[in-house]
């Protein structure tokens, strides 16, 4: 029986695939104003850009691009973003061809708060040398820590334990630090030039670790709105689960009973056939002996004809007369019932 529910619980579950797929891989990123961001996004022919939910700032089909703002924004071949010169306004989500890309927080000034879990990138505002080293400290009192050293090169020397490999750069050689924790709060220099104090708040810390592209959940306006919509549908596709199969047990139910009343009547049936042969042989002993003994003691009824009944079971006759020549019928008749118990013998005379 399962095999013919297989095709149908797949074919529901199609929602639940939907619905699951639309959260996906989003970056979470902090930046400081006026620096550039990088976006990335998979698709190379046609695409759209859009931040928040009706802006739209790129769109591409087929060799062509137009832009809202082209000194803002610039569209990479690869389908990439560059948001330049980033203001607090474009703080938001930003979506490529619908998906979630990105949720992107604009940080103001140089004392930053950051939720745990995000990723930062801070860069080296402080310093024009190719060369950037990074230190931290817990604040101005504590001896600082070297990070890495970032040579002319592209090289990365890095100068601290790193096993999880939260510490790079971005393309502007940015130091990026991925999925914060409690223990980055503290203050970053550049060349031994203070770039930014950090305070990583913890009232976000049951969001899952995750690095720059990290798994999430789909933030934002739309998804907010749309998600009682698959609360709903979830919750539809399981009760149309449950009726079905609930109604396949129902249906073998049925047939097991139907069954077990087929095999009962077959049963009784045969029972029956053989009960009847017996009986009948022995009502017939019994019938001549009690005519016998009523022509001794009422001869009166030898002289008129009568149909005498015997029957064993449920009490449940009709009178018959039959008459051949001048012989008296006694004729004994069986009713066999469900019962096995044996009712008695009773004599009816008309």
């Amino acid at each position: 029986m399962w095999s013919y529910f297989k095709p149908l619980l797949f074919f529901l579950m199609i929602p639940l695939t939907s619905s699951a797929t639309a959260t996906g891989t989003v970056r979470r990123v902090s930046v400081p104003e006026e620096h550039r961001l990088y976006l990335a996004c998979s698709g190379t022919v046609d695409l759209q850009w859009r931040h928040q939910v009706n802006r739209i700032i790129v769109t591409k089909q087929g060799q062509s691009v137009a832009y809202m703002n082209q000194q803002k924004y610039d569209l990479r071949p690869d389908g990439s973003l560059v948001i330049k010169e980033l203001e607090t306004s474009d703080s938001g989500n930003y979506h490529c061809n619908d998906q979630l890309v990105a949720d992107v927080e604009v940080l103001k000034g140089k004392n930053f708060e950051v939720s745990a879990g995000r990723a930062l990138l801070l860069p080296c505002t402080v310093s024009s040398k190719a060369k950037q080293r990074w230190y931290f400290r817990k604040d101005s009192h504590v001896k600082r820590e070297p990070i890495s050293t970032l040579l002319k090169n592209g090289t990365i020397k890095m100068e601290k334990k790193d096993p999880q490999k939260r510490f790079s750069y971005d393309e502007d050689g940015a130091l990026q630090i991925l999925n914060l924790q409690p223990g980055d709060s503290g203050e970053y220099l550049c060349n031994g030039e203070k770039v930014a104090k950090v305070t990583v708040l913890t009232d976000h810390l049951n969001i899952q670790s995750t690095t720059a592209l990290m798994q999430t959940d789909v933030v934002g306006r739309e998804n907010r709105e749309t998600r009682p919509i698959n609360v709903v549908m979830i919750i539809a596709v399981i009760g149309l689960c449950i009726v079905v199969l609930l109604a396949g047990l129902l249906c073998n139910l049925l047939k097991g009973r139907l069954r077990k009343r087929i095999k009962k009547c077959s049963t009784v049936t045969g029972h029956k056939q053989e009960g009847t042969e017996l009986q009948t042989r022995c009502l017939s002993n019994l019938g001549s002996e009690i005519t016998q003994s009523d022509g001794e003691e009422s001869p009166s009824h030898v002289e008129d004809t009568e149909v005498q009944y015997a029957s064993l079971g449920r009490q449940n006759w009709r009178e018959r007369s039959r008459v051949q020549g001048d012989q008296h019928q006694v004729i004994y008749s069986t009713v066999v019932s469900a019962r096995p118990a044996f009712q008695g013998l009773e004599r009816i005379t008309h």
